[in-house]
Parts: C-alpha cells; structure tokens; sequence
C-alpha cells in the first residue's frame, strides 16, 4: 500500500470518528419520577398554598380591622339615630305641652299667645308629616252652648294664625270643649285663668 493512500484512509477514519463523537456524547437526562402533570400542579399548589396563607393572614387583619370600624361607625350611626330621636321626642312633647291663654269672654290672640305660636309655627314647619287637633277650652261661667261656641272661636283663632305663618290648613283641625275637662277644678279666678285656654294635639 502506497504512503498516500494510508494517509487517505487514516484521514476519512479520523473523520468518520470526529462526526461519531458528540452524537455518543450526548446523554439523556434522567427523568423525575414525577410526570409533567404532577410536576405543574406541586408547583401550583405550593405557591397557591403561600399565596393562600398570605392572603389569609392578610385577609384576617383586614376583617378584624373592618370588623372593629364597622362596629365603630354601626354603633356612631345609631348614637346618632338615638339621639336625632330623643331630641325629636323632646321637641314634639315641648310642642304639646305649650297652652295658649285668652281673656274672659274673649276669643282674640293674646301679646303672650302670639310668641308661643310663633315657636309652634317652626315646629309644625320641621314635621311637614304632622296633622294637629287644636282644642279650644273655656271657664265655667257662661251656658254649655255659649262656651262650646267660644272655645271654638279660640281654636279658630289659633288656626288663621298659624295658616298665615304657611302652615297648611288642611293639617289642622279644630275642636271645642267648652267648660269640659278644666285644667283647675277650682271656682275663682286663678282657675278660671288657666281654663280659658288653647291646647294643641296630634292626630
């Protein structure tokens, strides 16, 4: 065998080897035990599970922080409600506990009587809701007829003021009671003062 023709041969087996080489080389990584399913839901749940305790935790701080203002602005509402009610109550009883008084045998509105009506008149304004009897009274001198026509002159009296303050007459009413019903039994003039008067009931 010529020199040339061993050197061809030494070339193309040096080659033939070198092309052999990486494709040996190269090794398949073992596999995890676990298949490719497994693998993505042990990744899900441990992050969903710390995903899960952080917002748990930071859940639970944030429901007990809500729950406490909560409680706080529940119970801020109802201090408030309690108290826009007891302040109405004691408003609604000052309205009623008001009495307007008259002369003898006469039905026109006292200097006395007039500022009453006037704080009787923003009260009705506030409760646009309320209707009201106005009660007309008299002392016990005179006829049973002739004091159930004054008292009821008194009411009259009470309700053209308090229509021309724009209370609408349609919320009020009138009623006479006559010498009925005295808020003093007694006979003389300090009782028959009191007993010539205007009281004022919601209806």
């Amino acid at each position: 065998m010529s020199v040339k023709k061993a050197i061809k041969i030494c070339l193309f087996v040096f080659l033939f080897a070198s092309l052999l080489f990486p494709v040996s080389c190269k090794k398949r990584m073992p596999e995890s035990p676990m298949s490719e399913g497994q693998q993505g839901a042990a990744v899900t749940g441990a992050a969903g599970t710390g995903q899960g305790v952080v917002q748990g935790a930071a859940s639970g701080i944030g429901e007990e922080n809500l729950s406490s203002g909560a409680r706080a602005a529940t119970q801020g509402v109802s201090g408030k409600t309690a108290g826009s009610q007891a302040a109405a109550t004691v408003a609604r009883e000052a309205f009623l506990a008001k009495k307007l008084y008259f002369d003898f045998d006469d039905a026109a509105l006292r200097y006395d009587a007039i500022g009453v009506l006037k704080d009787q008149a923003r009260w009705l304004r506030s409760n646009p809701d309320v209707s009201i009897i106005i009660e007309g009274y008299c002392d016990e001198r005179g006829t049973d007829e002739y004091n159930l026509a004054l008292g009821a002159r008194r009411a009259e009296s009470v309700k053209s003021f308090l229509a021309k303050a724009g209370i609408d007459a349609g919320r009020m009413m009138t009623i006479s009671y006559g010498e009925e019903r005295p808020v003093d039994p007694g006979h003389n003039e300090d009782a028959w003062a009191k007993n010539r008067r205007v009281e004022f009931a919601v209806r």
